[in-house]
């Protein structure tokens, strides 16, 4: 009897027990680690270059722009210029026509950008029919010049000077007057070639000349 009491007793020890365990659970996964922000290396700028100022440009450079990207060219205020060209005429004389081959040499001076004066000396050769003649033209001249472009400028103007004719065994003196128009292309910032239309009216051997011209050459500045 003591014995079956004794079971009795230590098996409801053993159900309470069991009955009041707490019950096991797993702990949660740790949490992650807060991420931390890489540390930034302070870096110094980097130097800053200065752009080297820009170089003055004399008044008139060869390199000096104007415009297009191209330099400058052509003759101005104070400068002087020569020239050199052969000239293709037409003299017309009572009705008859003859055409003539001359050369030209002339010199001028601008006293501005605009207007220039000169002189020119022109040989005239005068083919047959008639007797072979030769004139001597020494004109001063005027020209108002304008800059199309900076390589191309135009110009105008009149002459007045004096002729020299002679044919065969005669000679005449005279005076001549007229006007010319043309243009020149600055190849390089002194050089020129130019083109000329002329017209000029003189008197030999009491008849009046009325010659028009074209004239093609060179120009070179200074």
């Amino acid at each position: 009897m003591g014995c079956n009491r004794l079971v009795f007793v230590g098996a409801s020890l053993l159900l309470g027990g069991c009955a009041t365990a707490p019950t096991l659970t797993s702990a949660p996964p740790p949490a992650p680690e807060a991420a931390t922000a890489p540390e930034t290396a302070a870096t110094e700028p980097p130097p800053v270059e200065m752009a080297e100022p820009p170089e003055l440009v004399a008044a008139k450079p060869e390199q000096a722009t104007n415009g297009g990207g191209d330099s400058e060219y052509g003759a101005s205020a104070g400068e002087k210029i020569v020239m050199g060209a052969m000239q293709m005429s037409s003299a017309n004389t009572d009705g008859g026509s003859t055409q003539n081959v001359s050369g030209m040499l002339g010199a001028g001076y601008f006293l501005t950008d605009q207007h220039e004066v000169g002189g020119q000396l022109l040989v005239t050769y005068f083919a047959p029919p008639g007797p072979n003649s030769v004139a001597f033209f020494l004109a001063p001249y005027y020209n108002f010049n304008y800059q199309v472009n900076p390589r191309l400028s135009i110009y105008g103007g009149p002459h007045l000077g004096y002729a020299r004719f002679e044919a065969g065994n005669q000679s005449d003196d005279s005076v001549q007057f007229g006007v010319q128009a043309g243009g020149r292309y600055w190849l390089e910032r002194n050089t020129a070639a130019f083109a000329e239309w002329r017209y000029t009216n003189y008197e030999a051997f009491g008849s009046s000349t009325n010659e028009f011209a074209i004239l093609l050459g060179l120009a070179f500045s200074f």
